[in-house]
C-alpha cells in the first residue's frame, strides 16, 4: 500500500496514511512562523570580548507583534559562566559600543518582512543589568571550546520593548552567540 498524505493549509493539521495506520501532526508555532516568514536569526560575530558584555541582544520594536525566542546557542573558547537575561526598555550598544546585528529571515523565499521588528546589537559593556540580571532566564558553564544549545521552544515572550541578552562573566578572546526568535501576532 502507497503512503495518502493529507495536508490543509500551513496552519492546518497533517495526515498520513499507510499500511502502518494513520498518524497526524499539527503544525507548531514556529512551523507557522517559518511558513510566513517571521522566523529570524541574529549572530554575533567572533570577537575579542571583556567580561561582562553583552555579546548578542536583541529587543522586540513592534507593537502588532510579540517576539517568541526559540533557541540560543553559544560558543566560545574560554570556560566561563553565561547568563541569559531580559528586560524593558533598556536600550544597549548604542554609541562607541554595540556593533549592529541584522536579522536574517529564516525563510529565504519570504519577503514578508524583509527585516525584522527587531534591534540586535552585540559587544555591548555598559548593560547596567549585568550587575544585578533581576531578569535572570537561564544560566551555566560554557566549557573552554565548548558550545550550548538552550532550547526555549518559544517560552520566552518578548512584548514591545522587551529584550533579551546573553553576557559571560569571565574574559576571552572569540565568542559566538546566535538568537532564533520568531515573531507572533498579538492577540
Amino acid at each position: 500500500m502507497s503512503t495518502i498524505n493529507v495536508r490543509g493549509g500551513s496552519t492546518s493539521s497533517l495526515a498520513e496514511v499507510d499500511n502502518n495506520g494513520l498518524r497526524t501532526r499539527r503544525n507548531s508555532e514556529w512551523d507557522v512562523a517559518l511558513d510566513a516568514g517571521l522566523a529570524f536569526s541574529w549572530s554575533s560575530a567572533t570577537y575579542d570580548y571583556t567580561a561582562i558584555d553583552t555579546v548578542c541582544y536583541v529587543q522586540n520594536n513592534s507593537g502588532k507583534y510579540d517576539l517568541k525566542i526559540k533557541r540560543i546557542f553559544i560558543t566560545g573558547d574560554t570556560e566561563s559562566q553565561f547568563i541569559v537575561h531580559s528586560s524593558k526598555g533598556v536600550t544597549i550598544g548604542e554609541g562607541a559600543q554595540g556593533a549592529a546585528i541584522v536579522g536574517v529571515n529564516l525563510n529565504r523565499g519570504s519577503a514578508r518582512l524583509a527585516t525584522s521588528l527587531a534591534t540586535a546589537r552585540s559587544d555591548e559593556e555598559g548593560n547596567t543589568q549585568s550587575t544585578a540580571y533581576l531578569g535572570k532566564v537561564v544560566t551555566g558553564i560554557l566549557a573552554a571550546a565548548g558550545v550550548v544549545d538552550i532550547d526555549l521552544e518559544g517560552a520566552l515572550v518578548l512584548p514591545n520593548d522587551h529584550d533579551v541578552g546573553v553576557d559571560l562573566t569571565t574574559n576571552g578572546a572569540a565568542c559566538n552567540v546566535t538568537i532564533w526568535g520568531y515573531f507572533v501576532p498579538i492577540s
